[in-house]
């Protein structure tokens, strides 16, 4: 899966909408995600791509849920719930 430029973008203002809203620093973030300000930089910057582990680390510390969606979905989650038993 790739990103649109257009959709780093908006990943990015979303990052910067909730960390200030959290009122906390691009140190500070970098920090309680244990990762390099300089990657919350670029992360805010919605110009380098994005590593889903330092995404994950992002979202958890802002408290952004990310959510999975598709055409089959719920067939998908009716075969694990069958497969889990």
């Amino acid at each position: 899966m790739t990103f649109s430029p257009q959709s780093y973008k908006e990943l990015s203002k979303m990052l910067v909408w909730h960390r200030k809203k959290s009122k906390i620093t691009q140190q500070t973030l970098a920090d309680l995600a244990g990762i390099s300000r300089t990657a919350i930089q670029r992360l805010e910057n919605g110009t380098a791509p994005v590593q889903l582990d330092t995404l994950w680390k992002v979202l958890e510390i802002l408290n952004i849920k990310m959510s999975y969606s598709s055409p089959i979905m719920g067939r998908y989650k009716e075969h694990r719930m069958v497969n889990e038993k």
